[in-house]
Protein backbone atom coordinates (compact mmCIF):
# COMPACT_ATOMS: atom_id res chain seq x y z
CA UNK A 1 0.00 0.00 0.00
CA UNK A 2 2.69 2.31 0.67
CA UNK A 3 3.75 1.93 -2.55
CA UNK A 4 0.96 3.13 -4.36
CA UNK A 5 0.65 5.45 -1.72
CA UNK A 6 3.89 7.27 -2.81
CA UNK A 7 3.24 6.70 -6.41
CA UNK A 8 -0.28 9.17 -6.22
CA UNK A 9 1.97 11.81 -4.09
CA UNK A 10 4.49 11.69 -7.23
CA UNK A 11 1.18 11.91 -9.11
CA UNK A 12 0.05 14.74 -6.91
CA UNK A 13 3.40 16.63 -6.07
CA UNK A 14 2.68 20.30 -7.35
CA UNK A 15 -0.60 20.52 -5.32
CA UNK A 16 1.36 18.37 -2.10
CA UNK A 17 4.49 20.70 -2.59
CA UNK A 18 2.34 23.69 -2.23
CA UNK A 19 0.76 22.08 0.53
CA UNK A 20 3.87 21.60 2.32
CA UNK A 21 5.46 25.25 1.72
CA UNK A 22 2.52 26.14 3.36
CA UNK A 23 2.94 23.71 6.60
CA UNK A 24 6.75 25.13 6.39
CA UNK A 25 5.70 28.88 6.94
CA UNK A 26 3.34 28.30 8.84
CA UNK A 27 4.73 26.16 11.28
CA UNK A 28 7.68 28.32 11.12
CA UNK A 29 5.98 31.58 12.50
CA UNK A 30 3.31 29.39 14.78
CA UNK A 31 6.58 27.64 16.64
CA UNK A 32 8.66 30.91 17.07
CA UNK A 33 5.47 32.80 18.03
CA UNK A 34 3.95 30.05 20.40
CA UNK A 35 7.68 29.54 22.08
CA UNK A 36 7.90 33.30 23.15
CA UNK A 37 4.26 32.92 24.58
CA UNK A 38 4.41 29.96 26.68
CA UNK A 39 8.03 31.11 27.79
CA UNK A 40 6.75 34.71 29.19
CA UNK A 41 3.56 32.66 30.83
CA UNK A 42 6.36 30.30 32.03
CA UNK A 43 8.53 33.77 33.79
CA UNK A 44 5.64 35.44 35.14
CA UNK A 45 4.79 32.04 37.11
CA UNK A 46 8.12 31.50 38.08
CA UNK A 47 8.63 34.82 39.19
CA UNK A 48 5.65 34.92 41.65
CA UNK A 49 6.67 31.96 42.66
CA UNK A 50 10.26 32.64 43.78
CA UNK A 51 9.08 35.52 45.46
CA UNK A 52 6.93 33.83 47.99
CA UNK A 53 5.56 35.27 50.67
CA UNK A 54 8.42 37.94 51.26
CA UNK A 55 7.72 39.77 48.39
CA UNK A 56 7.05 43.68 50.28
CA UNK A 57 11.53 44.64 49.36
CA UNK A 58 12.40 47.53 50.91
CA UNK A 59 14.67 49.47 47.96
CA UNK A 60 17.82 50.98 49.44
CA UNK A 61 19.35 54.39 48.11
CA UNK A 62 22.64 55.78 48.35
CA UNK A 63 21.39 59.57 49.31
CA UNK A 64 23.44 61.91 46.17
CA UNK A 65 24.31 58.67 44.04
CA UNK A 66 22.87 56.59 41.90
CA UNK A 67 23.25 53.44 43.63
CA UNK A 68 20.71 50.79 44.72
CA UNK A 69 20.89 48.69 47.51
CA UNK A 70 25.05 48.37 48.05
CA UNK A 71 26.66 50.17 51.17
CA UNK A 72 24.10 49.71 54.18
CA UNK A 73 25.36 47.09 55.75
CA UNK A 74 23.71 46.86 59.56
CA UNK A 75 25.29 45.05 62.67
CA UNK A 76 24.11 41.40 63.78
CA UNK A 77 23.17 43.27 66.73
CA UNK A 78 21.39 45.99 64.58
CA UNK A 79 19.86 43.31 62.45
CA UNK A 80 18.39 41.37 65.57
CA UNK A 81 17.07 45.08 66.48
CA UNK A 82 15.07 45.56 63.55
CA UNK A 83 13.94 41.82 63.32
CA UNK A 84 12.09 42.94 67.05
CA UNK A 85 10.84 46.00 65.63
CA UNK A 86 9.25 44.14 62.75
CA UNK A 87 7.68 41.57 64.79
CA UNK A 88 9.20 39.06 63.16
CA UNK A 89 8.28 39.95 59.38
CA UNK A 90 11.62 40.63 58.12
CA UNK A 91 13.90 38.34 56.39
CA UNK A 92 17.75 40.25 56.08
CA UNK A 93 20.54 38.59 53.72
CA UNK A 94 23.46 39.96 52.31
CA UNK A 95 25.41 39.21 49.26
CA UNK A 96 29.16 40.33 47.78
CA UNK A 97 30.34 39.80 44.14
CA UNK A 98 33.78 38.31 44.41
CA UNK A 99 36.47 36.90 41.45
CA UNK A 100 39.12 34.49 41.61
CA UNK A 101 41.48 33.94 38.93
CA UNK A 102 42.85 30.39 37.13
CA UNK A 103 45.72 32.24 35.26
CA UNK A 104 43.73 34.87 33.26
CA UNK A 105 40.62 33.35 33.35
CA UNK A 106 37.95 35.18 36.08
CA UNK A 107 35.95 32.08 38.47
CA UNK A 108 33.27 34.64 39.65
CA UNK A 109 31.22 33.97 42.62
CA UNK A 110 29.46 34.95 45.54
CA UNK A 111 29.33 35.22 49.56
CA UNK A 112 25.85 34.67 50.47
CA UNK A 113 24.86 35.67 54.18
CA UNK A 114 20.98 34.18 55.11
CA UNK A 115 19.36 32.96 58.39
CA UNK A 116 17.26 30.06 58.90
CA UNK A 117 18.94 27.66 56.40
CA UNK A 118 19.67 24.73 58.73
CA UNK A 119 23.28 25.62 59.24
CA UNK A 120 25.52 25.89 62.77
CA UNK A 121 27.59 28.75 63.25
CA UNK A 122 31.00 27.24 62.09
CA UNK A 123 29.37 25.51 58.62
CA UNK A 124 29.36 26.95 55.01
CA UNK A 125 26.70 25.29 52.04
CA UNK A 126 28.62 25.43 48.98
CA UNK A 127 28.82 23.44 45.85
CA UNK A 128 31.82 20.69 45.24
CA UNK A 129 32.38 22.03 41.59
CA UNK A 130 32.53 25.61 43.17
CA UNK A 131 34.95 24.60 46.23
CA UNK A 132 36.91 23.02 43.51
CA UNK A 133 37.49 25.88 40.94
CA UNK A 134 38.30 28.18 44.02
CA UNK A 135 40.84 25.89 45.24
CA UNK A 136 42.40 25.99 41.83
CA UNK A 137 42.37 29.79 41.81
CA UNK A 138 45.97 31.56 41.92
CA UNK A 139 44.64 34.45 43.33
CA UNK A 140 41.12 35.13 45.02
CA UNK A 141 39.70 39.17 46.27
CA UNK A 142 38.66 37.53 49.64
CA UNK A 143 40.65 36.52 52.43
CA UNK A 144 39.59 32.87 51.88
CA UNK A 145 41.34 29.23 51.34
CA UNK A 146 40.53 25.51 51.73
CA UNK A 147 41.74 22.46 52.74
CA UNK A 148 40.30 18.96 53.45
CA UNK A 149 36.32 19.07 53.53
CA UNK A 150 37.00 22.79 54.90
CA UNK A 151 37.55 26.43 54.08
CA UNK A 152 39.11 29.35 56.01
CA UNK A 153 37.68 32.15 55.55
CA UNK A 154 39.14 35.92 57.63
CA UNK A 155 41.22 33.44 59.84
CA UNK A 156 38.58 30.80 61.10
CA UNK A 157 37.44 27.72 59.97
CA UNK A 158 34.25 26.50 58.46
CA UNK A 159 33.12 22.89 57.54
CA UNK A 160 31.58 22.79 54.18
CA UNK A 161 28.36 20.76 53.74
CA UNK A 162 26.87 19.42 50.81
CA UNK A 163 24.45 22.41 49.42
CA UNK A 164 20.60 20.35 49.84
CA UNK A 165 18.44 20.60 46.38
CA UNK A 166 15.65 22.88 48.31
CA UNK A 167 18.55 25.00 49.32
CA UNK A 168 20.39 24.91 46.06
CA UNK A 169 17.50 26.12 43.77
CA UNK A 170 16.54 28.82 46.23
CA UNK A 171 16.97 32.74 45.12
CA UNK A 172 17.32 35.95 46.49
CA UNK A 173 15.26 38.32 44.56
CA UNK A 174 17.39 41.50 44.15
CA UNK A 175 14.68 43.75 42.35
CA UNK A 176 11.34 44.19 40.19
CA UNK A 177 13.03 42.90 36.93
CA UNK A 178 12.78 40.03 38.30
CA UNK A 179 16.76 39.66 38.85
CA UNK A 180 18.14 37.30 41.40
CA UNK A 181 21.24 35.86 42.91
CA UNK A 182 21.03 31.69 43.01
CA UNK A 183 22.42 30.37 46.32
CA UNK A 184 23.95 27.68 44.13
CA UNK A 185 26.15 30.40 43.18
CA UNK A 186 28.03 31.12 45.93
CA UNK A 187 29.04 30.04 49.67
CA UNK A 188 26.70 30.65 51.95
CA UNK A 189 27.62 31.16 55.16
CA UNK A 190 24.80 31.43 58.29
CA UNK A 191 24.11 34.70 59.32
CA UNK A 192 22.91 33.93 62.86
CA UNK A 193 25.50 32.21 65.53
CA UNK A 194 28.66 33.40 63.18
CA UNK A 195 31.25 35.73 62.65
CA UNK A 196 31.48 35.37 58.94
CA UNK A 197 29.26 38.16 58.46
CA UNK A 198 31.04 40.44 60.94
CA UNK A 199 34.30 39.55 59.46
CA UNK A 200 33.62 41.06 56.36
CA UNK A 201 31.87 43.66 57.37
CA UNK A 202 34.99 44.48 59.83
CA UNK A 203 37.60 43.80 57.12
CA UNK A 204 36.13 45.87 54.00
CA UNK A 205 34.44 48.81 52.95
CA UNK A 206 30.71 48.77 53.40
CA UNK A 207 30.20 49.94 50.29
CA UNK A 208 31.39 45.99 48.83
CA UNK A 209 28.21 44.63 50.61
CA UNK A 210 24.39 44.74 48.98
CA UNK A 211 21.58 44.18 51.42
CA UNK A 212 18.37 42.45 50.56
CA UNK A 213 15.57 43.23 53.25
CA UNK A 214 12.15 42.18 53.05
CA UNK A 215 9.24 41.76 54.45
CA UNK A 216 5.71 39.67 54.99
CA UNK A 217 2.34 41.24 54.46
CA UNK A 218 2.32 41.31 58.33
CA UNK A 219 4.65 44.55 58.49
CA UNK A 220 1.51 46.77 57.49
CA UNK A 221 -0.56 45.50 60.36
CA UNK A 222 -2.15 47.50 63.30
CA UNK A 223 -2.81 50.48 60.68
CA UNK A 224 1.30 50.61 59.67
CA UNK A 225 2.29 51.20 63.36
CA UNK A 226 4.78 47.96 62.37
CA UNK A 227 6.10 49.75 59.61
CA UNK A 228 6.77 53.31 61.06
CA UNK A 229 8.48 51.53 63.69
CA UNK A 230 10.83 49.96 61.05
CA UNK A 231 11.76 52.75 59.38
CA UNK A 232 12.57 54.70 62.04
CA UNK A 233 14.62 51.96 63.77
CA UNK A 234 16.50 52.23 60.05
CA UNK A 235 16.67 56.16 60.17
CA UNK A 236 18.82 55.48 63.94
CA UNK A 237 21.11 52.79 62.74
CA UNK A 238 21.56 54.52 59.23
CA UNK A 239 22.00 58.60 60.11
CA UNK A 240 20.47 59.90 56.91
CA UNK A 241 23.06 57.47 54.52
CA UNK A 242 20.04 56.10 52.22
CA UNK A 243 16.66 56.27 51.58
CA UNK A 244 14.57 53.75 52.03
CA UNK A 245 11.42 52.89 49.88
CA UNK A 246 8.92 49.66 50.66
CA UNK A 247 8.34 48.56 47.24
CA UNK A 248 5.50 45.20 46.37
CA UNK A 249 8.02 43.96 44.34
CA UNK A 250 5.33 40.89 43.40
CA UNK A 251 2.86 43.83 41.79
CA UNK A 252 5.73 45.87 40.29
CA UNK A 253 7.35 42.94 38.99
CA UNK A 254 4.68 41.31 37.36
CA UNK A 255 3.37 45.06 35.72
CA UNK A 256 6.72 44.97 33.59
CA UNK A 257 6.73 41.43 32.63
CA UNK A 258 3.36 41.88 31.15
CA UNK A 259 4.52 45.38 29.26
CA UNK A 260 7.48 42.72 28.14
CA UNK A 261 5.27 40.36 27.64
CA UNK A 262 3.16 41.99 25.04
CA UNK A 263 5.46 41.16 21.90
CA UNK A 264 5.51 37.09 23.24
CA UNK A 265 1.55 37.40 23.28
CA UNK A 266 1.09 39.20 19.75
CA UNK A 267 3.34 36.73 18.63
CA UNK A 268 1.76 33.32 19.50
CA UNK A 269 -1.44 35.00 18.75
CA UNK A 270 -0.30 35.57 15.26
CA UNK A 271 0.50 32.12 15.15
CA UNK A 272 -3.07 30.79 15.39
CA UNK A 273 -3.78 33.41 13.23
CA UNK A 274 -1.72 31.42 10.76
CA UNK A 275 -2.77 28.41 11.61
CA UNK A 276 -6.68 28.86 10.64
CA UNK A 277 -5.44 30.79 7.34
CA UNK A 278 -3.38 28.05 6.17
CA UNK A 279 -6.34 25.57 6.89
CA UNK A 280 -8.43 27.15 4.54
CA UNK A 281 -5.69 27.68 2.24
CA UNK A 282 -5.57 22.99 2.68
CA UNK A 283 -8.81 22.50 2.36
CA UNK A 284 -9.24 24.36 -0.78
CA UNK A 285 -6.40 22.58 -2.03
CA UNK A 286 -7.62 19.26 -0.79
CA UNK A 287 -10.92 19.81 -2.49
CA UNK A 288 -9.04 20.25 -5.71
CA UNK A 289 -7.43 16.93 -5.39
CA UNK A 290 -10.27 15.11 -4.74
CA UNK A 291 -12.13 16.37 -7.67
CA UNK A 292 -8.97 15.74 -10.05
CA UNK A 293 -9.52 11.90 -8.54
CA UNK A 294 -12.77 10.97 -8.42
CA UNK A 295 -12.76 9.06 -11.52
CA UNK A 296 -9.52 6.98 -9.97
CA UNK A 297 -12.01 6.73 -6.71
CA UNK A 298 -15.32 5.70 -8.67
CA UNK A 299 -13.08 2.76 -10.29
CA UNK A 300 -11.16 1.64 -7.43
CA UNK A 301 -14.83 1.63 -5.84
CA UNK A 302 -16.14 -0.40 -8.97
CA UNK A 303 -13.92 -3.31 -8.43
CA UNK A 304 -15.13 -3.47 -5.10
CA UNK A 305 -12.31 -1.98 -2.93
CA UNK A 306 -13.85 -1.50 0.49
CA UNK A 307 -14.46 2.34 1.51
CA UNK A 308 -12.28 1.85 4.73
CA UNK A 309 -9.59 0.25 3.00
CA UNK A 310 -9.39 3.51 0.64
CA UNK A 311 -9.91 5.21 3.98
CA UNK A 312 -6.99 4.33 5.35
CA UNK A 313 -4.83 4.80 2.35
CA UNK A 314 -5.91 8.45 2.39
CA UNK A 315 -5.27 8.49 5.66
CA UNK A 316 -1.36 7.11 5.13
CA UNK A 317 -1.38 10.18 1.90
CA UNK A 318 -2.42 13.07 4.30
CA UNK A 319 -0.12 11.96 7.05
CA UNK A 320 3.26 11.69 4.99
CA UNK A 321 2.22 15.30 3.67
CA UNK A 322 1.41 16.82 6.58
CA UNK A 323 4.41 15.53 8.54
CA UNK A 324 6.86 16.36 6.81
CA UNK A 325 5.53 19.80 6.18
CA UNK A 326 4.91 20.47 9.70
CA UNK A 327 8.20 19.01 10.77
CA UNK A 328 10.17 21.24 8.47
CA UNK A 329 7.93 24.37 9.95
CA UNK A 330 8.70 23.54 13.57
CA UNK A 331 12.51 22.79 13.40
CA UNK A 332 12.71 26.09 11.03
CA UNK A 333 10.71 27.95 13.71
CA UNK A 334 13.37 26.59 16.06
CA UNK A 335 16.50 27.86 14.51
CA UNK A 336 15.14 31.17 13.85
CA UNK A 337 14.25 31.18 17.71
CA UNK A 338 18.21 29.86 18.59
CA UNK A 339 19.52 32.71 15.99
CA UNK A 340 17.42 35.44 16.94
CA UNK A 341 14.85 35.88 19.83
CA UNK A 342 13.08 39.14 21.29
CA UNK A 343 14.73 40.48 23.93
CA UNK A 344 12.93 40.04 26.95
CA UNK A 345 13.65 39.92 30.40
CA UNK A 346 12.96 35.88 30.50
CA UNK A 347 14.78 33.29 28.79
CA UNK A 348 13.05 31.76 25.51
CA UNK A 349 12.94 28.71 25.33
CA UNK A 350 11.43 25.40 23.36
CA UNK A 351 7.96 25.01 25.14
CA UNK A 352 6.04 21.33 24.64
CA UNK A 353 3.25 22.79 24.13
CA UNK A 354 3.91 24.29 20.99
CA UNK A 355 4.37 20.59 19.45
CA UNK A 356 1.37 19.53 21.41
CA UNK A 357 -0.76 21.88 19.93
CA UNK A 358 1.24 21.58 16.32
CA UNK A 359 0.34 17.85 16.67
CA UNK A 360 -3.39 18.17 17.40
CA UNK A 361 -3.64 20.73 14.74
CA UNK A 362 -2.05 18.12 12.51
CA UNK A 363 -4.39 15.52 13.61
CA UNK A 364 -7.44 18.09 13.29
CA UNK A 365 -6.69 18.31 9.67
CA UNK A 366 -6.13 14.99 8.77
CA UNK A 367 -9.35 13.90 10.27
CA UNK A 368 -11.60 16.39 8.75
CA UNK A 369 -9.90 15.79 5.44
CA UNK A 370 -10.38 11.67 5.89
CA UNK A 371 -14.18 12.95 7.26
CA UNK A 372 -14.47 15.09 3.54
CA UNK A 373 -12.97 12.12 1.27
CA UNK A 374 -16.02 10.02 3.31
CA UNK A 375 -18.45 12.50 3.49
CA UNK A 376 -17.68 12.56 -0.98
CA UNK A 377 -17.92 8.73 -1.41
CA UNK A 378 -20.43 7.67 1.29
CA UNK A 379 -23.72 7.12 -0.67
CA UNK A 380 -22.84 7.36 -4.01
CA UNK A 381 -22.47 4.63 -6.17
CA UNK A 382 -19.07 4.42 -8.99
CA UNK A 383 -21.58 5.79 -11.89
CA UNK A 384 -22.49 8.63 -10.36
CA UNK A 385 -19.04 10.16 -9.46
CA UNK A 386 -18.05 8.99 -12.82
CA UNK A 387 -20.86 11.39 -14.39
CA UNK A 388 -20.36 14.02 -12.06
CA UNK A 389 -20.21 17.26 -13.59
CA UNK A 390 -16.35 19.11 -13.27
Amino acid sequence: MLGDVMHRIIKERKIYILIIFELLICFTVTTYGLDHYFSGRKALGKMDADLGEYYLQLKIYTNGKNVDGIGFAPTNQEIAELREVSHGTMMFSAYTNETGFQGETPIEYNNIFCSGLGLRGNEVYASSTLIHKLSKCDVLSDDISFKEGSLIYHGREYKVRRMPRQIRNRKIIVDEHGKYIKLSSGIIFPLDNSQAYSDYRDSKNDNYISTNISFNKDVLAEDGKVLNGVFKKLASIDGGKHTFILQNTRKEGQRLNQYIGLIPSYLGKMGLVMLLIVSLGIFGNLKNILRRRKKEIAIRMALGEQIPCMLNAFIVEFSIVFSVGTLLGVMLGEVLRNIYAFDAMFTIGFSYWTLIISLAWVLIIIAISILTVFMKIKGNLPSVILTEQE
